[in-house]
């Protein structure tokens, strides 16, 4: 009677033990399956990111007067205005009002979000602008396509 009872128990614990390395294993299937995608993912956003605002930045006719500058990158971005050597690409995306586009006051200027876009261009490629007062997603698009 005791053998049987200690059997069942021993049996009870290899079968406990056994689900969870079953379980384990999936889940370390699952998270490097997971983190294989993301940098695939990111690679190519990094790619299709740097081909497309080195297009835009370089056929654009910027107001600094400065001289073309590049960043270093493998596949380099040419810019119209110097580049802070204290900023990189730091964060995934942004939020950005431009100063005084805020109701009633709707200040902003073209100027103003222009400089603010050569800063933030090199700490995010993401920008997420929360409203459309005072014509704020027209400044933001014509500061990043000049």
């Amino acid at each position: 009677m005791k053998l049987q009872s200690k059997t069942k128990k021993i049996l009870f614990v290899a079968a406990i033990i056994g689900s969870l390395a079953v379980v384990g294993t999936v889940i370390g299937v699952v998270v490097v399956e997971v983190k294989k995608n993301r940098n695939s993912q990111a690679s190519t956003n990094n790619n299709a990111n740097n081909n497309h605002s080195g297009t835009s930045s370089a056929s654009s006719g910027g107001s600094s007067g400065a001289t073309p500058t590049s960043t270093g990158a493998a596949d380099p971005i040419v810019t119209d205005f110097p580049l802070d050597p204290a900023l990189h690409k730091s964060f995934w995306g942004m939020a950005y009002t431009p100063p005084g586009a805020i109701m009633p006051e709707c200040g902003a200027n073209i100027t103003a979000v222009r400089k603010d876009m050569e800063k933030l261009s090199q700490l995010t490629t993401r920008l997420r602008l929360y409203g459309s007062d005072c014509n704020t997603t027209s400044l933001v698009v014509s500061a990043q396509l000049s």
